[in-house]
Formats: C-alpha cells, sequence, structure tokens
C-alpha cells in the first residue's frame, strides 16, 4: 500500500491544478456540469495547459533573474505558480462563459449557432432590460422585469422586481411588495414586451 501512495501521490500532485481550475470554474459558471468521465478529460487538458504556462513562467523568471534576482526557483516555486494559473483560469474560463464571449466570437465567425449557456439563460440574458408578463399555469399573470432566472426549471425560481398583476388586462401594482419569488415550475411561459 505504501509503494502505491508513492506512486500514486506526485501523479495527482502533477494532476491537481487542472483539476483546481475546473472546481473554481464550475463554482463560478452558469452551465450543466458535465459527467465525470467529461470533467476528468477537461481537468486533464487544463493541465497541461497550466504546465505550458508554468513553464514559460519559470523562464521569464530567469531571464529576468539576469538583471534583478528575487530569489531561486524550486519546486515550491512551481506549486505556487501552478495554483495561481489554475485559479485565474478557471475564473477566466467562468467569466468567458458566463458572459458568452467565446461562443458569441464562434457565432460571428459562423462555426456555431450554441450559446455558452443554456437556451432559456442565454434568451433571458439578452432580453434583461425588458419588462416581461409571466404567465403562470392557473392562467394568472404578473408583469415586471426579472431579476433572477433559474438554471433548472424544475428546482430553480424567477425572481420578479417592480411587480403589477395583470386583472382584466390591467396592470394593478404591488405596491407594498418589493420582488416576488416564483418558481419555476408554475410558469406555463415568459413573454417580453417592447
Amino acid at each position: 500500500m505504501e509503494g502505491l501512495s508513492a506512486e500514486v501521490i506526485p501523479v495527482l500532485q502533477q494532476l491537481m491544478p487542472g483539476f483546481l481550475a475546473m472546481i473554481v470554474f464550475y463554482w463560478f459558471a452558469e452551465i450543466p456540469k458535465p459527467a465525470y468521465f467529461e470533467k476528468i478529460l477537461q481537468a486533464l487538458i487544463t493541465t497541461a495547459v497550466i504546465q505550458v504556462f508554468v513553464a514559460g513562467t519559470e523562464r521569464l523568471c530567469y531571464l529576468i533573474g539576469d538583471f534583478y534576482s528575487f530569489g531561486q526557483w524550486d519546486e515550491a516555486s512551481t506549486s505556487w505558480t501552478s495554483i495561481v494559473f489554475a485559479i485565474v483560469t478557471g475564473l477566466v474560463l467562468a467569466y468567458l462563459c458566463n458572459n458568452d464571449i467565446a461562443f458569441s466570437l464562434a457565432r460571428k465567425l459562423s462555426l456555431t449557432t450554441r450559446a455558452s449557456q443554456g437556451d432559456a439563460i442565454h434568451i433571458y440574458k439578452q432580453m434583461a432590460a425588458h419588462a416581461v408578463i409571466i404567465h403562470f399555469n392557473d392562467g394568472r399573470r404578473m408583469m415586471g422585469y426579472i431579476d433572477a432566472f433559474p438554471n433548472d426549471r424544475q428546482t430553480g425560481a424567477y425572481l420578479i422586481s417592480s411587480p403589477h398583476w395583470i386583472e382584466d388586462e390591467v396592470a394593478i401594482p404591488s405596491t407594498q411588495t418589493h420582488s416576488y419569488m416564483i418558481l419555476g415550475t408554475d410558469v406555463q411561459r415568459v413573454e417580453f414586451l417592447n
């Protein structure tokens, strides 16, 4: 058992930056989580990219070291640089995903028609400035602005601010209410207004 751990621990330490980057990414990204195998593949690829960045940083530090020395580059320097690059990589990937930057560019180049998030989330983000009418399953309607929308309609909720109930085509303000939280399962459809 000791022999096995002596072989496995160095491999895990080498792969840890990619796994850390993917943990940070999935904490902050508003996307469905893939299967475990896909996560492992993403972590392995990310580890390889981070190792390239770390090697480049080490080389750059040696070049700078010819003029000014910050100290000796050692295994601890490599580990800390890997951790920093892993966290930054995860945050950058989450930012790109949440703001639809990479897929937006790919759509402009006609490489895809997809968005980085699910269809509903992408549409809500594009239409966030518009007032909406929420049509409930029981026939009631509410007008307002979507402040938050569910990632999953089955388990999530809408947060509607400036709520007005619509009765007989008349908008009646909920003057004492700032917002309503509405379960996604209670909503039949969402109508975006001009």
